[in-house]
């Protein structure tokens, strides 16, 4: 049992947050759920839980959501500014409420999208590599490092990819996958490094209670690695008939990409091609504004500009033909990950055991998927009807407030 007054949830309409706040809710413990927008609280409105209305980014606010609370799971997401500046804030408020326990939400990706295979620990230092997301997961990680060097009893979990009901990892999967011709990178070699919700929920609860958990960080896996071979053929086996599951090297993928010069590039050709379309012209001519501007720029072109303006906009046989499924570069790093992450550290510290293994928890999330009307023949295995009894908590509503937390 946790032992504490309140906690406050922020983050608590997202995929890991509404599991949060049903399970605490579960175990008696007192829940207030943070929530930004409260059209997007469909899917904990069913439960009999405190909830308040704010932004992460106004301290008044912090200082009113925290009042009674003595512990805080930070679950928010956001863009960089944001969300580090929300941290900040939330971890000062927390530092002056005198909480017993933050945790804070992390990624293994403050490692990198595709991180070195030479990592061996969570104690290896931070760096920033130049992709957005994980620079600024850094920013955010750091914002509550900084208040554990001053006294929070803070905790940094790490998982990466965590799936289950509601998960956009399984949703998107099978949407890709029943469309066809899906590519994974590398034959899929690549290690998944998975963790069940309810596996990193009990992470979460391990963190609030032990004291061991405060000024550490932890990688939160599931028990048995797998590829993301076993990943996606694991989802194509919920369809029927079961889908392709083809390959393409991370080095095809890159020269695609290279080839197809960048997004101004990209985007120069299809713009040029609107602008000397005789339909445009005539529609714009009827607003004096753009007739006059259209007029200006006539005149000011010669008609050797016209006609080099003409090829650019018709020369396209330069340009590689997505006649493929090719994966974007984000999810080429992800697929070519050669790092197992451990949570032996967890196990260790936390008593961290994770219960479900990803067979039932690909059986339990195929029920939601066929419930949620996310695989496309009826006849799937999972009873559409039929949630397993201990997941009732997951139909409160259908796929699209499915998100990551």
């Amino acid at each position: 049992m946790i032992a504490t007054r309140r906690i406050l949830i922020t983050g608590a309409t997202g995929f890991i947050g509404t599991r949060v706040c049903e399970r605490l809710h579960q175990a008696g413990v007192p829940v207030r759920a943070l929530v930004h927008s409260g059209s997007r609280a469909a899917r904990i409105v069913h439960l009999p839980i405190e909830t308040v209305t704010g932004d992460l980014c106004d301290k008044t606010f912090l200082r009113e959501a925290l009042k009674e609370c003595d512990a805080v799971v930070h679950l928010a997401k956001g863009g960089r500014s944001d969300i580090v500046l929300a941290t900040r804030n939330l971890v000062a408020a927390a530092a002056r409420r005198g909480v017993s326990r933050f945790i804070h939400m992390s990624t293994t990706a403050v490692y990198g999208l595709d991180p070195p295979d030479t990592l061996q620990s969570e104690r290896e230092p931070l760096k920033k590599v130049g992709e957005s997301y994980c620079d600024w997961k850094i920013d955010a990680e750091n914002a509550v490092w900084a208040g554990i060097r001053r006294g929070l009893p803070g905790v940094i979990l790490r998982p990466c990819i965590v799936y289950g009901p509601h998960s956009r990892w399984n949703i998107n999967m099978v949407e890709k996958l029943a469309k066809g011709d899906y590519r994974l990178v590398n034959e899929g070699r690549g290690w998944c490094n998975t963790v069940y919700v309810d596996n990193l929920i009990d992470a979460i609860e391990a963190s609030l209670h032990r004291p061991a958990a405060i000024g550490e960080a932890f990688f939160i896996t599931d028990e048995k690695p797998i590829t993301w071979r076993e990943f996606a053929e694991a989802h194509a086996a919920l369809l029927t008939p079961s889908p392709r599951v083809g390959t393409i090297t991370r080095e095809e993928v890159e020269a695609f990409y290279r080839a197809q010069g960048g997004l101004l590039r990209r985007s120069t050709r299809p713009f040029l091609s609107l602008l000397i379309s005789p339909e445009l012209r005539d529609t714009l001519k009827t607003v004096p504004l753009f007739e006059y501007v259209l007029k200006s720029i006539g005149q000011r072109i010669t008609p050797s500009q016209k006609t080099a303006i003409k090829g650019l906009a018709r020369r396209d046989a330069d340009v590689p033909k997505r006649t493929v499924d090719v994966p974007d570069m984000v999810t080429t790093m992800i697929q070519s990950c050669q790092v197992r992450f451990s949570s032996e550290k967890a196990g260790r510290l936390l008593e961290y055991v994770p219960r479900v293994s990803f067979t039932e928890g690909m059986k339990r999330t195929e029920r939601w998927l066929a419930w949620a009307g996310h695989l496309r023949d009826a006849r799937s295995r999972a009873c559409v009807g039929s949630v397993p009894a201990a997941h009732q908590e997951f139909v409160t509503c259908r796929a699209g407030n499915g998100g990551a937390a």
